[in-house]
């Protein structure tokens, strides 16, 4: 199997990075992208620093053969697990003091919020962040062969308007200061895609980012793959992709614009999500399609490797 782009001379695939998300959202993920990273299958992953067992991922990283530098970013988080800073009900966490917010309910909050109550709002936020940021810092700071490159969130909340400030403020105590900007270019993997609804679900989530881009006065510097088709990415729809970026750039920017691919591998056993508490995306755990992500992401790992 080869693909056109495989073919194309000006194709580096050194330019792409292999992400994966949600780390330390329970164990199998943890101890699956630990391995995924050790055999430089993904280059980097970001880390739910309110979720993660750090006594585990501790003994994982002294008990295995680590032979690779490790870059994590902070999965800044407001949907589900523990809070770091609040322990009962507020307005970013429920009775039990657990994270219950989503995508559309900060909008709703940032609309209809008096100024004091927003201002409070923003502040239990930027207090979280912080909190989950310190953990994460002082966890991998043990470790030398793990770098903390960057951050990004749960469900892209951290482009959200203020949201936003707050979290480049954060990304500057990292490594690399280095923010996710989830600029991806719209594309059609397969004509088929074009009666799909999730295809759609896809498009409407990269307009929404693109708009709050517009709003944020964001200019992002790298290309994005994997908001369109977020939960069905394959190595065909990867390439596709990589194709659809590189036949949008100038030329003179073929040689130094680099392109993050996202996947989320890895499907997890029911008895592990005690800790995380949105139904949605306990949902989407226990699906079979981050099996079939997995699969592909060993697909598109070893059709990168014959391109260089």
């Amino acid at each position: 199997m080869k693909t056109r782009l495989q073919s194309d001379k000006s194709f580096n695939p050194a330019l792409v990075t292999v992400h994966a998300d949600d780390m330390g959202a329970t164990s199998s993920i943890t101890s699956l992208y630990l391995d995924l990273m050790e055999n430089r299958i993904i280059n980097q992953s970001s880390i739910m620093a309110n979720c993660i067992d750090f006594e585990e991922f501790k003994f994982n990283l002294n008990n295995q053969n680590i032979g690779t530098e490790l870059n994590f970013y902070l999965h800044l988080n407001l949907i589900e697990g523990p809070a770091l800073t609040i322990t009962g009900k507020s307005l970013i966490t429920d009775s039990n003091g657990n994270l219950n917010l989503s995508f559309t309910r900060i909008i709703f909050l940032l609309l209809v919020l008096n100024k004091t109550n927003k201002a409070k709002f923003l502040k239990a936020i930027e207090a979280e962040w912080i909190a989950q940021y310190e953990t994460l810092d002082q966890f991998l700071d043990q470790f030398e062969f793990c770098k903390f490159i960057g951050v990004d969130s749960h469900m892209h909340i951290h482009m959200l308007p203020k949201l936003y400030e707050i979290a480049s403020r954060i990304a500057l105590f990292t490594s690399y200061k280095q923010l996710r900007i989830p600029k991806e270019k719209i594309y059609l993997s397969e004509f088929r895609d074009l009666f799909s609804f999730s295809y759609y679900k896809g498009i409407v989530k990269n307009l929404t980012l693109k708009l709050l881009m517009r709003i944020n006065r964001i200019e992002a510097q790298n290309d994005f793959i994997g908001v369109i088709y977020s939960g069905r990415m394959s190595s065909e729809i990867a390439f596709n992709g990589i194709k659809r970026t590189l036949g949008k750039l100038n030329r003179s920017e073929d040689k130094s614009r680099k392109i993050t691919v996202l996947f989320h591998p890895g499907q997890c056993k029911n008895e592990e999500l005690g800790i995380l508490t949105s139904r949605l995306t306990k949902s989407w755990y226990l699906s079979e399609r981050r099996n079939f992500e997995y699969k592909e992401l060993l697909v598109f790992h070893s059709l990168l490797e014959r391109s260089n």
